[in-house]
């Protein structure tokens, strides 16, 4: 039975929300469990031991917790895709829990595969609907430790809209981010596997948008704000 809808969070603090009373079996530990969500601020604390044992394609334990992110829907007219259906889809591959948040192509689900396997099933799935795009999985516990570590460019009075996430396709070298030309005021940073934008000035009139961004990394990405981000941690 699928689960309704997520509602958006009321409050920026990424704390884990309070689960109600339920019969199913008990949940299986995660790699995330114990770490204090803080978003805003703060060390970054995911290590290189985590992000390997979360990894986009590894398997952890029989089933596990995933983030999809799917590029360029809703926007307009372009590749609708109401979210009922993606949650739909979701159940009817076999997940279990699936959630969706905002119209944006962000859903949280429970799955007994890889990540790599999710990936190309998902696309699948999206593609015999007559959507084609692509589809960036990351593990749940990996978003949990984002939100823990809090935005590198975070700072008081820094609106949440400001502060990005871009979510490559393929893993983008380090180097690559930090040579790619950024308009005057504007960041960007690679940190655990994803690209951290801060615009200063907002987004709408910046020139480091995601087709700028593909183009100097070389894969397709995917942009969320830091709240988008937030939420889907709290989530998983």
């Amino acid at each position: 039975m699928h689960a309704p809808a997520s509602t958006a969070p009321t409050s920026p603090n990424c704390s884990p929300p309070v689960e109600p009373p339920s019969t199913a079996s008990p949940p299986q530990p995660r790699l995330g469990d114990g770490i204090r969500l803080l978003c805003g601020s703060g060390r970054r604390r995911v290590s290189e031991a985590q992000w390997a044992l979360s990894g986009r394609g590894g398997r952890i334990f029989g089933v596990s917790t995933f983030v999809a992110l799917l590029r360029a829907v809703n926007l307009g007219s372009h590749a609708r895709l109401p979210m009922a259906r993606l949650r739909e889809m979701l159940g009817e591959l076999g997940w279990q829990q699936p959630r969706t948040y905002l119209q944006s192509g962000n859903a949280v689900f429970t799955a007994p595969l890889a990540a790599d396997e999710v990936a190309v099933s998902l696309r699948e799935k999206l593609s015999a609907d007559g959507l084609d795009t692509e589809v960036m999985i990351r593990p749940g516990d990996h978003l949990r430790a984002l939100a823990a570590a809090g935005h590198p460019f975070a700072a008081p009075g820094v609106e949440h809209p400001k502060l990005q996430v871009a979510f490559p396709l393929h893993p983008v070298d380090a180097r690559r981010v930090a040579a790619m030309p950024v308009p005057g005021g504007e960041a960007a940073r690679a940190a655990d596997g994803e690209v951290f934008l801060h615009y200063p000035d907002g987004v709408g009139r910046s020139k480091l948008t995601t087709a700028h961004l593909q183009r100097h990394l070389g894969t397709p990405v995917t942009c969320r704000n830091w709240k988008t981000v937030c939420a889907l941690a709290q989530m998983c």
